[in-house]
């Protein structure tokens, strides 16, 4: 019989090398102690190692997430960029799904309860909390509060829609207006109605009041000197 050899050529060093076989001629494949995952898929049971970066086309899901269940935990990264997190529905509510660590100290986490806890806030546009009346803060200072109900301006001026209370008992400063150059404290009302100004106060209802006690006091002078005159009158 012919003496027939089979080899193969190895790509990695493009070497020929023979290729050994049984007495029946089956090709002999060695063992070498490698579980691999199959190409059409595949269960994997235990951990998965890799020294390189791991690319995927489709996405990624640990745990049971299940976003139509109200038991299940997990979470999922979507090959479109999202990424959902699960906690079961009847479990504890003080857990943190999300954490950010600095070294071993927690800088930032999201509970499950939708709180988020970090040192500051920093951020380029407006911030909005809440929907029909909601608070806005804007980057230059403004802040809008109930649907601009009430406007504070970066120049310390404030509008209100409705009326300004302040409540205190009995004679508790409840307002007060400082000159800021001077450090003096110009006008003061407290709860007990009393007001004090530092100057002159002018209004429609004030200056119709100075009017008639100036009128008044006319009269009364022009009275006395009548009753002086009949005094003196034998």
């Amino acid at each position: 019989m012919t003496d027939v050899r089979l080899t193969a050529l190895n790509p990695v060093d493009s070497q020929v090398y023979p290729v050994a076989c049984n007495t029946s001629g089956e090709l002999i494949v060695a063992d070498d102690g490698i579980d691999y995952l199959p190409l059409t898929g595949g269960e994997l049971t235990g951990p998965l190692t890799s020294t390189s970066s791991i690319t995927t086309a489709g996405n990624i899901v640990t745990g049971d997430y299940n976003p139509s269940s109200n038991t299940t935990s997990g979470a999922q990264l979507f090959n479109s960029g999202n990424i959902y997190l699960q906690h079961n529905g009847t479990g504890p509510t003080n857990y943190d799904p999300f954490r950010i660590y600095y070294g071993t100290t927690v800088k930032a986490s999201f509970s499950n309860q939708g709180n988020l806890t970090a040192g500051s806030i920093t951020a380029t546009g407006k911030a909005e909390f809440g929907t029909t009346s909601k608070a806005t803060f804007f980057t230059n200072g403004e802040v809008q509060l109930a649907g601009n109900n009430v406007n504070f301006q970066p120049s310390g001026s404030a509008t209100f829609a409705g009326a300004v209370v302040s409540k205190g008992v009995n004679a508790a400063v409840c307002f007060q207006a400082i000159q800021t150059n001077a450090g003096e404290v110009k006008v003061e009302i407290t709860a007990s109605g009393t007001a004090t100004f530092a100057g002159n106060v002018t209004a429609p209802n004030i200056t119709s009041l100075n009017t008639s006690v100036e009128e008044l006091q006319t009269k009364m002078s022009l009275i006395m000197r009548q009753i002086d005159i009949s005094a003196e009158t034998p």
